[in-house]
Order: structure tokens, then sequence, then C-alpha cells
């Protein structure tokens, strides 16, 4: 006599289209987060824009500084000359001012 407690063979439920339900419901889940996503690259895009980029450059201002090169090109010669322990000379003073 055949136990009538025993559970029936697990069949897969599918979806009306005959795909096992567990696939289409991982696809359906994918779409909805790359729309998501979608939705979201244009802020991420404009944050980009209009903040990580003015900080950069002007992080990159701070590191490069080119004005005084531009500015004083007469006293680098004499800046290298000194030696540093010895009190400035008066032409280096003045080339500074």
């Amino acid at each position: 006599m055949p136990d009538a407690a025993a559970p029936p063979a697990a069949a897969p439920v599918l979806a009306d289209d005959g795909t096992p339900l567990p696939k289409k419901l991982a696809r359906a889940m994918l779409v909805r987060r790359l729309r998501a996503a979608g939705l979201v690259a244009p802020l991420l895009a404009f944050l980009l824009a209009a903040f990580l980029v003015p900080v950069g450059a002007f992080l990159g201002q701070g590191v490069h500084d080119d004005t005084y090169a531009a500015h004083m090109p007469e006293s680098a010669p004499l800046l290298q000359a000194w030696d540093a322990a010895s009190p400035p000379t008066e032409a280096l003073a003045a080339a500074l001012v």
C-alpha cells in the first residue's frame, strides 16, 4: 500500500509563456535595476560636473601655481645664488618686493 503522506514530486512553477518563474523574476529584477541606474546616471553626471570638477581644479591650482614664475623671473637667479644661511642681499630683497 503506497504511503498517502508522501509529498508529490515538485514540479517547477512556470510562467504563462512556459519559462520557469524564478528565471523570469530574475530577468524582471535585472530590468528594474537597470532602469533605476539609468535614472540615477544623469544626477551622478551632474554632481560630477558641478562639484568634483571644480574641486579638482582648485586642488590642481594648489599644487601647481606658475604665477610666481610668470611675474618674477628676475628673482629666480638671485634665489638660486643665495645660500639661505646668510641674510638676503639688498638686490634679492628688491627683487622679491
